[in-house]
């Protein structure tokens, strides 16, 4: 298709020649348009939808509790996070989360 630069005037030739192509172009089912999309594709659109869900409930929560900061920074003081029980529960609930091993 070539694409007159601007300025140029349109000939009434060019422009029935144009709708009888559009007419034909349109004219059932079997000229429609079809979108197919990759299992990749899909799950990108679900991962996209998830993002929002997250985005909403983070802008909808406080931004900083206080009381939270307080019982971590108790946690790091008394060495909760290197014992091997919460390192074994992070890594159990992290297959879960991933589907990884059960």
């Amino acid at each position: 298709m070539k694409i007159d630069p601007l300025g140029k005037p349109i000939r009434v030739n060019d422009t029935k020649r144009v709708s009888s192509k559009k007419k034909t172009a349109s004219a059932g089912p079997k000229g429609a348009d079809k979108v197919e999309l990759s299992d990749k594709a899909r799950g990108l659109s679900t991962s996209q939808a998830n993002v929002e869900i997250v985005r909403n409930k983070v802008d909808s929560s406080p931004d900083i509790r206080i009381e939270k900061v307080a019982e971590v920074r108790t946690k790091i003081k008394d060495g909760f996070y290197q014992s091997d029980e919460f390192i074994d529960k992070l890594a159990d609930k992290l297959m879960r989360d991933f589907g990884i091993g059960q």
